[in-house]
């Protein structure tokens, strides 16, 4: 369960950063997509905003499912599917999707999974320990 979740974050914090750079490449020929509405006061009108934010979200969504689309095996925007392991494979539209999370977000996932990875590598280590100090004991 932890290796599809290392593998997923991997995947998906790589589909994130490419994202990212896409969304940054659109946003310099785009000027308008990168400029948040203010009010007079200099702060952010989210009301006025709105529009502007969900237009980015949107080509987020684009972005990551076309970047998806680059790792499946066929290049379908709709039928693609992206092999994580042996057993597990996702939808490019839901690779897509989950890769707007940004690509701080996964690399936060990324490194609970490898934290929670090793936390039971050293129990198991521990537990091997504990087992040969027993049959150390025992036989003396």
């Amino acid at each position: 369960m932890i290796e599809q979740l290392a593998a997923l974050s991997t995947i998906l914090l790589s589909i994130s950063l490419a994202t990212e750079r896409l969304i940054t490449i659109i946003k310099t020929i785009f000027p308008m997509l990168a400029d948040e509405q203010k009010d007079s006061n200099g702060q952010v009108d989210y009301r006025k905003d709105k529009l502007r934010r969900l237009l980015v979200q949107c080509i987020s969504f684009l972005a990551g499912w076309t970047t998806a689309t680059f790792l499946s095996p066929h290049f379908d925007l709709i039928n693609g599917h992206i092999k994580l392991t042996d057993t597990v494979s996702l939808h490019v539209v839901l690779v897509g999707f989950l890769s707007m999370g940004g690509s701080a977000f996964w690399s936060s996932i990324l490194g609970y999974a490898k934290a929670v990875k090793d936390i039971r590598q050293q129990q198991k280590n521990q537990g091997d320990i504990d087992a040969r100090s027993m049959a150390t004991r025992q036989s003396q």
